[in-house]
């Protein structure tokens, strides 16, 4: 096993600037006001609290992806020769992380860049390499491997590679237990993170910026070369594509293949008196593309269809109740 270290270096930086300083909208932290956030430059969030990153799998057959168009930073490394590529998704908070996943093993590539944002890394399972580094260091990540259902979720019917994601939520139920916190410079008791506000204010403004952002940033001088497309070629079978949107003024992720890099939606199909967990996304033949809980596509019975269109952020609920009264989403 052949560690690669020069070039995952340097695409990980490339991909993390096209992602963080083009794609993602927001408002930039005026001049002289409280601390930005470390992440974006843009106006913090989540004052005294550490940044926390998820390593999700991007083989070619990752059919089901969470999480990607919510990070405020996306860094993308091959490390091990005749392996995919995988993506470390980076939340200015725990509080900030939607579903992500279908996790997968850490990398000390991505824990090292982003140890100076304080990072609390969640993955499921490392290698050696990654392993001495949060040994070495005295850190801990949340880890599927320990913590399994408690924190991470997959389809409740077993299958032989199942799909593992977590969230925010999930994740902050098990800090304490594990001795963790999601608070700055507290990781060792999650029960000791009510500092000050303005103790608060000085561990954010020690914080340093992942990158160089500015409200008025220094860029390129006019007559740069146009960047209409882009193509990150790790491996044979590991490309990550960008095109460039004038109408929005950013750059879409795409596949190897040219298709758009979405992320998938969870959501229930119920059908003849059953329940299904399902993951959607944007489709080409059709409007909507239905995944199993395994990433398989789905086709469903033809008749007439009710969508409801629900949105966790905003305190919405959906309830589903069995013919015994008891809540069949839990």
């Amino acid at each position: 096993m052949k560690r690669i270290w020069n070039l995952a270096l340097g695409t990980a930086v490339l991909c993390a600037a096209l992602l963080c300083g083009c794609t993602f909208n927001g408002s930039t932290a005026p001049a002289g006001s409280a601390p930005a956030d470390p992440l974006t430059g843009q106006e913090l969030q989540y004052p005294g609290e550490r940044v926390a990153a998820v390593v999700i799998d991007n083989a070619p057959a990752s059919t089901t992806q969470w999480g990607i168009g919510s990070a405020s930073v996306v860094l993308e490394a091959l490390t091990v020769n005749d392996r995919p590529t995988s993506l470390c998704l980076a939340y200015s908070s725990v509080s900030a992380m939607p579903t992500v996943g279908p996790v997968t093993l850490g990398q000390d590539l991505y824990w090292r860049l982003l140890s100076g944002q304080e990072v609390l890394p969640i993955q499921r399972g490392a290698g050696q390499f990654t392993r001495n580094y949060l040994d070495y260091y005295n850190l801990r990540a949340v880890d599927a491997l320990e913590v399994g259902r408690n924190a991470f979720s997959c389809d409740d019917v077993w299958s032989g590679a199942p799909l593992w994601h977590t969230s925010g939520k999930e994740i902050t139920s098990v800090l304490g237990r594990l001795n963790l916190s999601g608070a700055l410079g507290d990781h060792g008791s999650s029960a000791s993170s009510s500092a000050s506000t303005a103790e608060d204010s000085s561990a954010i403004s020690a914080l340093p910026a992942f990158l160089p952002q500015a409200k008025e940033p220094r860029l390129p001088e006019p007559g740069s070369r146009d960047a209409e497309q882009v193509l990150i070629n790790f491996a044979p079978q590991s490309t990550t594509g960008f095109a460039y949107d004038a109408a929005s003024g950013s750059y879409g992720m795409l596949r190897a293949d040219g298709s758009a890099q979405l992320d998938a939606n969870t959501g229930v199909w119920l059908n003849g008196g059953r329940l299904w967990h399902i993951t959607w996304t944007q489709g080409t033949d059709s409007t909507f593309v239905f995944y199993d809980a395994d990433g398989r596509p789905l086709s469903i019975c033809a008749g007439r269809s009710y969508i409801a269109m629900v949105s966790s952020v905003t305190g919405q609920e959906l309830t589903v109740l069995d013919s015994a009264g008891q809540n069949a989403l839990n």
